[in-house]
C-alpha cells in the first residue's frame, strides 16, 4: 500500500490526501517500530545493574584468551539468557573458530533480542558468506547498513561484491565509488568498478576505466 501511494505521490507531489495517507502510514511504521524495541527493552531491563562476568569476559577477550572468555560468556548466558551481548561475543567467537553452525544457532538468539545491533547482522553475513548463502549474506549486510550508514566504508565494498555477483550493477557501481577514495587498493576496486559498467553495457565508460588502469600499472 506505501508503494503505491509513493507512486502516486510521484506522479502528484502536491496532492494534499495523498501527502496524508502517507503521512499516515510512516506514523503507523513508526509506532510498530516503537513497540517492538519496548518489548526488547523490557527484556534487557530484566537484567539489573552491571555484569561482571560480562566485563571479565570482554578483559579475557582483550588478553586473548578466547576460550577462557568463551567458558564465562556460556556460564553467563545460563543465569541470564535475554542478555544478548554476550550471545553476539559467543558467536563471534565461535566464527574465529570456524563452527558457524553453532555460530548461526546463537547470533539468530542474539539477533531476536538485539534486532537493532548492527553488527549482529555483519557477524551473521560472514556466516552465510562462509556457507555460500549469498542472498542472506546481501540481506543481512543491507539491514546492517540501514541501522548504521557510517558502517558503509566498513562493509560496503563487500555488499557491492554481493550486488554485482546478483547482477545489481547500478547498486554496486555506487558503493564501490564511494569505496574508491579510502580503498588500500584502487586497481583492483577500479577493475570492479570497470565491469560494472560492462555489466550495465557502458563500453565507453568500461574502456576508460581499462585505460585507466593501464596507465595506473605503468606508473607503478
Amino acid at each position: 500500500a506505501k508503494r503505491l501511494i509513493e507512486r502516486a505521490k510521484d506522479y502528484d507531489p502536491d496532492n494534499e490526501h495523498t501527502i496524508q495517507w502517507l503521512s499516515m502510514i510512516n506514523n503507523l511504521e513508526q509506532m510498530q517500530t516503537m513497540q517492538e524495541r519496548q518489548k526488547v527493552i523490557k527484556e534487557q531491563l530484566k537484567i539489573e545493574g552491571t555484569i561482571p562476568e560480562y566485563d571479565k569476559a570482554i578483559e579475557l577477550l582483550k588478553q586473548n584468551k578466547i576460550d577462557e572468555a568463551y567458558s564465562v560468556l556460556e556460564n553467563l548466558n545460563k543465569k541470564y539468557p535475554a542478555f544478548g551481548d554476550a550471545l553476539f561475543l559467543m558467536g563471534s567467537i565461535l566464527i574465529d573458530k570456524k563452527d558457524f553452525d553453532k555460530a548461526l544457532y546463537l547470533l539468530n538468539q542474539a539477533k531476536n533480542l538485539l534486532p537493532y545491533h548492527p553488527f549482529v547482522y555483519v557477524a551473521l553475513a560472514k556466516i552465510y558468506m562462509s556457507k555460500e548463502i549469498y542472498d542472506k549474506a546481501k540481506e543481512a549486510l543491507e539491514t546492517a547498513l540501514s541501522l548504521n550508514p557510517a558502517l558503509k566504508d566498513e562493509i560496503g565494498e563487500n555488499l557491492g561484491d554481493l550486488y554485482y555477483e546478483f547482477g545489481e550493477y547500478e547498486k554496486a557501481l555506487s558503493l564501490y565509488e564511494s569505496h574508491l577514495q579510502i580503498t588500500q587498493d584502487k586497481i583492483k576496486l577500479l577493475m570492479k568498478i570497470a565491469l560494472c559498467y560492462k555489466g550495465l553495457g557502458l563500453i565507453q565508460s568500461y574502456n576508460q576505466i581499462l585505460s585507466k588502469l593501464q596507465e595506473l600499472s605503468t606508473n607503478a
